[in-house]
């Protein structure tokens, strides 16, 4: 890769490694600069005398080439880097715009869901409601339709004792009543049937009574008014 790029002194995978270090690349860019060469093999970091000044100077001249050269080559390589990280930033953006559209929807179904839940609620409490009312009102119904049976039963018990001729021939009466299987359901039904003639009796005898008390009473109520103990005329006076 390094030949590839025009790379020449720095290796690009040693800036990924995790044992780089800066001293250490230092080294490694320097050796040939620092390199032992001609008179007795003597080093840039050797004494005084064993280099002559103007090889001092050489050297330093080219480890300031060796640096510049480095320099640029980690400059170029700090682009490429710089260009792919922009790219993958790149990337990563358009895939969080995506997911945050994707969340947004989302969150758009789950409310369009949880209002179809509270509409499905309010749906059912409602059906509840009217089940409720309907079991109600047909209980009701069941109650008025057994008790439109028993007085039909009992209109046809009536009928069959107001035919029956005056000697008493029980033989035209129902079965209920000469059935000696059935004799207390029969006494119940005529104790019933006694106490509907008795109601009807006295309702008929308490409006016959009324009718006739409503002229005396009227007159008694118009002469008090006229002049009568406790009438306005007598409290006048």
């Amino acid at each position: 890769m390094s030949g590839d790029l025009g790379f020449t002194l720095i290796d690009p995978s040693a800036f990924s490694s995790s044992s780089f270090s800066v001293d250490a690349f230092l080294v490694s860019i320097t050796k040939d600069v620092n390199a032992p060469t001609g008179r007795g093999s003597a080093s840039f970091t050797a004494g005084k005398d064993a280099l002559t000044a103007t090889d001092q100077v050489q050297r330093v001249q080219r480890l300031l080439g060796v640096l510049a050269r480095a320099e640029g080559e980690v400059s170029t390589l700090h682009q490429l880097y710089s260009a792919q990280v922009q790219e993958l930033q790149a990337v990563v953006n358009e895939d969080e715009a995506q997911y945050r559209a994707d969340v947004a929807g989302l969150e758009r179904c789950v409310e369009r869901i949880k209002a179809g839940v509270r509409d499905i609620d309010a749906r059912a409490s409602r059906v509840s409601q009217t089940a409720t009312r309907i079991g109600d009102r047909l209980q009701t119904a069941e109650a008025m339709r057994v008790r439109c049976l028993e007085g039909v039963e009992l209109l046809t018990h009536l009928q069959a004792f107001s035919v029956l001729p005056g000697e008493g021939d029980l033989s035209r009466l129902p079965r209920l009543f000469t059935d000696d299987a059935t004799m207390a359901e029969a006494a119940a039904v005529s104790r019933r049937l006694l106490a509907l003639t008795g109601d009807v009796a006295a309702s008929g005898a308490r409006g016959k009574t009324a009718a006739q008390e409503g002229p005396a009473a009227a007159a008694a109520g118009g002469q008090a008014l006229r002049g009568g103990v406790g009438s306005i005329g007598h409290t006048v006076k």
